[in-house]
């Protein structure tokens, strides 16, 4: 199939279609630095992350889209051409939409997508695939603390910053303050950014979604540029001249989010021995520090849990007395299952043994920028270091509520 907004490259390498890519890139930006607008039908270069539990998009496919187009009512297709090792053209299509993907699966637990196609067929392709339930795969979910640190670790010149509050669009409100939405542009970003967040009336709608920054290389004689707009679920929209220096930043962030997400799975992720009488427990619960009190927990966990977006959540949930809630939860992107207690002022969340810890990411994330933008887990900067907590071990009776039996 033909698009006449993109096709594929020819190209029969890697290193071609991302010379291609840095070439389509140059042209947009000096066509925007000359007349200060895009190129009509010049879509600007993307790079999506995509957290996969396929070895490869063969799989993804054979496993799982073949199976919901034969079943399902929605059909997705797609077409999958190998270029080089662990790289591949994607040529996907879906009612009116069509655009084509390079991907790079050399790291088979992150999918790099890199594509020219217009941003309304990518996004809504991707999400297409990421959606439905049981597709194993998921998007990152960066959240704030993360991406305040992307700005600190690539940024030269910070050039803008984003923030959705949308609290409106998930819980039931009468108050027209409960979402807000903001870009700031300029040299003056951070400075803004540090003064909100010492308010606590106004850090409270403060869930960042997108960090806007130029990075330059000027070790060469022409210096190379790369122009950033990377958002909260692991989109990157460039410009500029080298696509080494954007390279550079995916493949850097992706590393940290992966480090990070196996940090997690080591330190929280619940395994037991020994016999019924006395169990011996690795891992710890993770805790995630409310500052927004929840006034209704049963109305939270009807939300939460209703198997929609953004959670992608579903539970069953039992009082364990008057301020606390157990809530034996699945996540529906890859169907691991865990238990989440809940007080009005602090989540705990029990993962069992083998668990995907994106379902951490995605539900602090998520709860950052729906119910409170001050949320955190405890621990943050030592999860990152990976020396979060030392393994606990017990060989006191433990309640079955922590333990994974407990979701049967």
């Amino acid at each position: 199939m033909t698009d006449k907004r993109d096709s594929l490259i020819k190209a029969d390498s890697k290193r071609e279609i991302l010379q291609s890519l840095e070439s389509h890139m140059s042209k947009t930006y000096e066509k925007i630095k000359k007349s200060g607008q895009y190129e009509y039908r010049k879509n600007l270069v993307k790079t999506y992350l995509i957290e996969s539990n396929y070895p490869a998009i063969s799989d993804y496919y054979s496993d799982f889209l073949k199976n919901v187009n034969t079943n399902g009512k929605k059909t997705l297709k797609m077409e999958i051409n190998k270029i080089d090792e662990a790289f591949y053209s994607v040529i996907l299509t879906k009612k009116e939409n069509h655009a084509v993907f390079y991907l790079d699966s050399m790291n088979p637990r992150f999918w790099i997508l890199h594509t020219k196609s217009s941003v309304k067929d990518t996004d809504y392709l991707l999400n297409s695939m990421i959606q439905p339930i049981m597709s194993r795969l998921d998007n990152l979910w960066i959240d704030r603390n993360m991406l305040n640190q992307i700005r600190f670790n690539h940024a030269d010149y910070l050039r803008s910053i984003g923030v959705q509050y949308r609290f409106g669009d998930v819980f039931p409100t009468d108050d027209v303050g409960e979402t807000f939405t903001m870009r700031a542009h300029g040299a003056p970003s951070a400075e803004f950014l540090n003064l909100i967040e010492k308010f606590p009336e106004l850090s409270k709608f403060f869930s960042i979604s997108s960090v806007g920054f130029k990075k330059v290389d000027k070790e060469n004689e022409i210096p190379a540029v790369a122009i950033e707009d990377i958002n909260y679920i692991g989109k990157f929209t460039v410009k500029g001249t080298s696509f080494y220096q954007h390279s550079e930043v995916v493949e850097d962030i992706q590393t940290n989010y992966e480090r990070i997400l196996r940090n997690i799975e080591n330190e929280f992720n619940l395994s037991y021995t020994g016999t019924k009488e006395n169990i011996s427990i690795h891992g710890s619960p993770a805790c995630i520090d409310l500052k927004r009190k929840i006034e209704d927990i049963d109305t939270f966990v009807k939300i939460v849990f209703s198997s929609k977006d953004p959670f992608r959540l579903s539970g069953y949930s039992k009082k364990l007395d008057s301020g606390t809630t157990l809530v034996s939860g699945l996540d529906l992107h890859n169907g691991d299952d865990f238990n989440l207690e809940i007080t009005p002022f602090w989540m705990r969340m029990y993962l069992p043994e083998d668990a995907c810890g994106n379902t951490i990411m995605r539900f602090i994330c998520n709860i950052q920028r729906y119910y409170d933008a001050n949320a955190s887990l405890e621990g943050f900067e030592e999860i990152k270091n990976g020396s979060a907590f030392k393994p606990h071990e017990t060989d006191e009776p433990v309640d079955r509520f922590m333990s994974r039996e407990a979701n049967t």
